[in-house]
């Protein structure tokens, strides 16, 4: 096991409720307020905390959040502001610790054993950085510091929201070793259950476990963890597992609108498309699943007669999919895509010539990804996606009353520019 280092002191920065957050920067009258994000999409995908508290949860239906909670104000999803405000956040504590790693669109982290002394200094970096990003972004986060990446993810999220949490050598076990196993990060809820049935409940429990029986029953990122959670500097392993199958799947407003439908269909197949392209992986079968209002689904599948990942081709046979279960009159609400049977393909096993015929198409994706990849999600796409990528903008037209969006524009001003001024500096 790797030993323990009195230098080395990790930081986790974790935006609070970033989503809602942003929304209350942009609507400064919904401060402090319920909110839910998620209109265009038919339920909750972000929520702030005086929501929380009062019971909504995430995936709720919208139209349940507003005949139990008729005062939670309801907004739209805008990606393209919450992509500026994780730019400008990152950009901030950059400045700050220059070797910060971004781990998502609104959590970061960083070494910081270079920067500060210990952890009386690394507190005065992280109060500072908490005031910095207040305000000039007006968010809130929370912060945890400890000696290994793992443990200060588990602090970030113990005093939210913004709070700073510091797990020091002299108390880790009386804030960590008490609370639930599931609250360590990789371990997984399959994991938890194992656990569970050799009598581990606990932080405490899992620290305590004999590393070499762990190891001999459990896999390998597990005794690693284990070795994070009792300070010692190591890194967590990560296994390699074959891929059998991906999904994605879009909710929206309810409607009865093949073309709509056909089209979130098309925008699944792309996204998927795209990550059997990273993966370096093909699809032999797929299914389609539609859900109505009423939360009933009806699914189906189709096998292909060789491995494919050309989105034209799955789209083609999805839609012969969606001929098949599409009812008219029947308002939907959610559509998905699965891509199952995933293989690698070699030359030799396409027996149809297939693969030899895409592959100057697939080299194009490529090329699209590297362009998207830079410039953005929506740099180029199949037309048969356009209606779905324009459902944000059918949105802020069909609104509900007391709904937040759309809200009176400034001259100059666009539906994705309406962002407040970044912070300049201080007027002496």
């Amino acid at each position: 096991m790797s030993q323990k280092r009195n230098n080395q002191i990790h930081v986790h920065i974790d935006a609070d409720a970033f989503f809602a957050s942003v929304e209350q920067v942009l609507h400064r009258e919904l401060k402090g307020k319920a909110l839910v994000v998620g209109q265009n999409g038919g339920i909750v995908s972000a929520l702030s905390y005086p929501a929380k508290d009062i019971g909504v949860t995430r995936v709720m239906p919208i139209v349940s959040v507003r005949k139990q909670y008729p005062l939670v104000s309801i907004v739209s999803s805008d990606f393209h502001a919450y992509g500026i405000f994780s730019s400008r956040l990152e950009r901030i504590i950059r400045n700050h610790i220059p070797n910060l790693v971004k781990n998502s669109v609104d959590e970061c982290s960083a070494d910081i054993g270079d920067l500060v002394k210990n952890f009386e200094g690394a507190r005065s970096l992280t109060e500072s950085l908490q005031n910095e990003l207040a305000l000039k972004l007006g968010c809130t986060f929370s912060f945890g510091v400890a000696r290994t990446p793992l443990l200060a993810k588990l602090a970030s999220g113990l005093n939210k929201p913004n709070g700073i949490t510091i797990l020091t050598d002299d108390n880790v076990e009386s804030n960590i070793y008490h609370l639930p196993v599931g609250k360590i990060s990789g371990i997984g809820n399959k994991g938890v259950e194992r656990l569970n049935k050799f009598g581990i409940y606990t932080v405490g429990d899992f620290a305590k476990a004999d590393s070499r029986w762990l190891e001999s029953n459990f896999s390998i990122s597990i005794p690693a963890i284990q070795g994070q959670v009792l300070g010692f500097v190591n890194s967590v392993p990560k296994q390699k597992e074959d891929i059998k199958s991906m999904s994605r799947d879009r909710s929206f407003q309810a409607t009865e609108s093949y073309e709509y439908i056909y089209s979130q269909t098309s925008m699944n197949i792309e996204h998927l498309a795209k990550r059997m392209r990273n993966e370096g992986l093909f699809t032999k079968r797929i299914g389609l699943k539609l859900r109505d209002q009423n939360l009933a689904y009806t699914k189906v599948f189709v096998t292909f007669i060789s491995p494919s990942r050309d989105p034209e081709y799955i789209l083609s046979e999805a839609k012969k999919l969606l001929d098949k279960i599409y009812v008219k009159g029947v308002l939907y609400r959610q559509v998905s895509v699965t891509c199952a049977c995933l293989e690698e393909m070699s030359p030799q096993g396409d027996l149809f010539g297939i693969l030899d015929e895409s592959k100057s198409k697939d080299t194009f994706l490529f090329m699209i990804d590297i362009l998207e990849n830079k410039f953005g999600k929506a740099c180029i796409g199949l037309a048969s996606s356009l209606r779905a990528k324009g459902n944000l903008e059918k949105a802020y037209s069909s609104i509900t009353e007391g709904d937040t969006y759309p809200h009176p524009l400034l001259s100059g001003e666009e539906d994705g520019k309406r962002l407040i001024y970044p912070f300049l500096g201080m007027i002496s």
